[in-house]
C-alpha cells in the first residue's frame, strides 16, 4: 500500500476540505507547479497501490484478530484518493496523464500474479515448505514486484 508516501495526507485533505479552503488548494494545484507536482506524483503511487491485493494478503496471511488494522489502511487508502481526486478534479487517479495511467495498468496484469505466487510462497514458508527453494522463489517474486513497482520514464 506503500504507507509512508500518502498514510496521513487524505486526513491533512479532509481537513483542508472541512476548513472551506478546498477551492484555494483547487487553484493552487493549478497554478502553483510545485502544488501540481506533488498532487501528480502522489497521484502515481495511489494508481500503483492496489486494495484488492492488499486484502488478499490480509486475508491468507493475517490472524483474524488483526485483519481489522489492514481493513482501516485500506479505508484511509479510499478516503486518501477520494480526497485527492477532489483537489485534481480527476475522476479516476491519473486521468490527466493517460501514459502513466496506462503504463501502471498494463504491469498490474503481471504484478497481480506475482503477489498471489509471492502470497502462497510465504503461506508455505510459514509452514513447514522451508526449503532453498521456496526461499529462492520468495527472493524472485520480491524482486519482480519491486521492479513492476518501479516508475519509468
Amino acid at each position: 500500500l506503500l504507507l509512508p508516501v500518502w498514510l496521513g495526507l487524505g486526513t491533512a485533505l479532509k481537513h483542508i476540505r472541512e476548513a472551506g479552503e478546498l477551492d484555494n488548494l483547487r487553484q493552487m494545484y493549478k497554478e502553483w507547479p510545485f502544488i501540481r507536482s506533488f498532487f501528480n506524483l502522489i497521484g502515481m503511487v495511489l494508481a500503483k497501490a492496489d486494495i484488492q491485493i492488499s486484502a488478499t494478503y490480509d486475508r491468507q496471511l493475517v490472524p483474524p484478530e488483526l485483519q481489522a488494522f489492514g481493513a482501516e489502511l485500506r479505508d484511509l487508502l479510499s478516503e486518501t484518493i477520494n480526497e485527492v481526486l477532489s483537489v485534481t478534479g480527476e475522476r479516476k487517479i491519473l486521468d490527466n496523464d493517460r501514459v502513466e495511467q496506462r503504463g501502471i495498468n498494463a504491469r498490474r496484469q503481471f504484478l497481480t500474479p506475482m503477489n498471489l505466487v509471492q502470497i502462497e510462497v510465504l503461506k508455505r514458508r510459514r509452514g513447514s515448505d522451508v526449503t532453498e527453494q521456496s526461499k529462492d522463489a520468495l527472493i524472485i517474486c520480491m524482486k519482480a514486484i519491486a521492479a513492476g513497482m518501479q516508475s519509468t520514464g
